[in-house]
C-alpha cells in the first residue's frame, strides 16, 4: 500500500515530463474511449520502461484512474462522467447498462467496467439488474 502526502506530485524532468504530458493528452483527447493500458504502452515501445514508470506515477498521483485491469481514464473525464451519471440517477431513479449506453454512446466494453467502478467507489449499488445511487439506498 502506498502512503502519499496530500497535494504531492512527483517532479519529472526532461523527457519523462514530456512523456507524462503526452500520455495525459492521449487520455484527455480519447475522452470516454481510452486506449487499453497495453495499447498505450505498445505505442511507446521505444520507451516502454519509461512509459511504464510514468504510468505508475500518473496512477499514484491519481491523474489517471484505473477502472479495470487494463483500462484507465483521465481524472477530469471520469469526474465529469461521474457527475453526469449521478444526475441521470437522480432524474430516473435507476440505471441499466442500456440507459448508461444511451447517456454515453459507449459499447459494453466500456459500460460494464465503468458501472462496476462506480459500484466500487460507492456512487452506486447494484440492485438486481440495475443500479441506484448508494446515498438514496442508504436513506
Amino acid at each position: 500500500e502506498n502512503v502519499r502526502v496530500a497535494g504531492h506530485t512527483v517532479n519529472l524532468k526532461g523527457d519523462l515530463e514530456k512523456l507524462r504530458d503526452e500520455m495525459g493528452r492521449i487520455y484527455l483527447e480519447s475522452k470516454l474511449t481510452p486506449p487499453s493500458t497495453r495499447a498505450l504502452l505498445e505505442g511507446f515501445a521505444d520507451r516502454e520502461v519509461q512509459a511504464e514508470s510514468v504510468l505508475k506515477v500518473m496512477l499514484n498521483e491519481e491523474t489517471l484512474i484505473k477502472v479495470s485491469e487494463d483500462m484507465c481514464f483521465h481524472k477530469d473525464i471520469l469526474g465529469s462522467l461521474r457527475e453526469d451519471y449521478r444526475k441521470l440517477l437522480l432524474k430516473d431513479g435507476k440505471s441499466t447498462p442500456a440507459s448508461f449506453k444511451d447517456m454515453t454512446g459507449l459499447s459494453r466494453k466500456f459500460i460494464i467496467p465503468l458501472m462496476e467502478y462506480f459500484d466500487s467507489t460507492k456512487l452506486t449499488i447494484r440492485v438486481e439488474d440495475h443500479r441506484v445511487l448508494r446515498e438514496r439506498k442508504e436513506k
